[in-house]
């Protein structure tokens, strides 16, 4: 007689795999939408920066008040990880922040045609630092997508038995042990001495 393996965390049913979609096909980015969208974002990046060089002559009174410079900031920090999200792309990732920064360098360099002895951007420290403020954030924004895209990437896949991995199989006690099935004798109990009248 063959002693029957245990039931229950050390049986040999394997673990069934987490359901997913339809088709086994999980859905991620890179939809033909999602590269529109995307596409959409850069166009408004870019008229974020003719928008922000219209307003950066703005003042209250006499005092220069550039808060279109803010505006660009947040447009160069956000932007770029929408279009990650939606594409998981790291060059449309840095599409806003090149457009924006060829709209805005356009205009600081472009002659105003009513007053060709100026530009059309103001070319005072506002300038200065509508250019720093975007640079370094539209820097620091495809800097993070690219150390996120490394960390997923270094960190590889998920263990057996963690959601996103495959199905584990169990091997059971006897194989978690090394050892074969013992077959025991009629009339005796595994793991015991036969009792008494009866025939080892």
């Amino acid at each position: 007689m063959t002693v029957p393996e245990p039931s229950g965390a050390a049986g040999t049913q394997p673990v069934p795999p987490r359901p997913g979609p339809p088709g086994g096909a999980r859905p991620g980015p890179g939809a033909p939408v999602d590269w529109a969208m995307a596409a959409v974002l850069t166009v408004l990046a870019a008229l974020v920066a003719a928008v922000v060089v219209a307003f950066l002559p703005l003042r209250a009174g006499a005092v220069p008040l550039p808060i279109s410079v803010i505006l660009a900031a947040a447009t160069v920090v956000v932007l770029p990880r929408w279009c990650l999200a939606l594409t998981g792309s790291l060059l449309m990732a840095a599409a806003p922040v090149v457009a924006w920064f060829a709209v805005t360098a356009w205009t600081a360099l472009q002659r105003n045609p009513l007053y060709p002895q100026v530009t059309l951007a103001v070319g005072d420290w506002r300038l200065v630092l509508l250019m720093l403020l975007g640079g370094a954030g539209g820097a620091a924004a495809v800097t993070s997508a690219w150390g996120a895209r490394v960390r997923a990437a270094a960190a590889g896949p998920a263990p057996s038995g963690f959601p996103g991995a495959g199905p584990a199989v169990d091997t059971g006690d006897a194989g978690a042990r090394g050892g074969p099935t013992e077959s025991v004798p009629p009339g005796s109990r595994a793991g015991t001495d036969p009792l008494p009248g009866e025939t080892p």
